[in-house]
């Protein structure tokens, strides 16, 4: 299940995020927010498999526009804490065949179009500001899983976390023209 929530950081939005986790088992939520009234400080905790989980879902879509792979994605300003304790050996397979032990608190798949994969081109897919873990493990973790699939002999999961740091880019603004 998909939902988008606007204002997902302020009181109302923030309660219902908690509450439908809570609830959903397999839901992906969107949430945006100018964050100008809102908290920017998200606890995230106690969950299984990960805090922070961005994976390319492959399935087909009906929108042609659809793309699967994680663009231009900037986490920061979140609490992560006792997150990837029991990661799930049959629904999140391809995390526990590369993590041993406890995963860390945000994994990205690492998947991305091919051209970026053998190094002709090169994106800030996941740009990651300050998050903060009481956790003695990696915080963060690219699977790397396409070089895991297409040559395994060269797999290795990237847990630099400054190798994804970054600012987030400025929006620029919508303008609409009058009629």
């Amino acid at each position: 299940m998909n939902i988008l929530i606007t204002g997902g950081s302020g009181f109302i939005g923030s309660h219902l995020i908690k509450k439908l986790l809570k609830i959903y088992t397999d839901i992906q939520i969107f949430s945006i927010d100018n964050y100008l009234s809102g908290s920017k400080n998200n606890e995230i905790k106690d969950n299984a498999t990960a805090g922070i989980l961005i994976a390319s879902y492959q399935d087909e879509a009906e929108d042609k526009n659809y793309n699967p792979i994680a663009s231009n994605i900037f986490i920061h300003g979140n609490s992560l804490n006792n997150n990837g304790f029991n990661v799930d050996k049959v629904r999140a397979s391809p995390i526990s065949e590369v993590i041993n032990g406890k995963a860390p608190d945000i994994i990205w798949d690492g998947v991305v179009p091919f051209i970026e994969w053998i190094g002709f081109r090169n994106s800030s897919r996941i740009i990651l500001g300050d998050n903060y873990s009481d956790s003695s493990t990696p915080i963060f973790a690219n699977l790397k899983l396409m070089t895991k699939f297409l040559i395994s002999s060269l797999h290795k999961v990237d847990t630099n976390y400054e190798n994804y740091r970054g600012e987030l880019k400025p929006i620029r603004p919508v303008i609409f023209e009058k009629d």
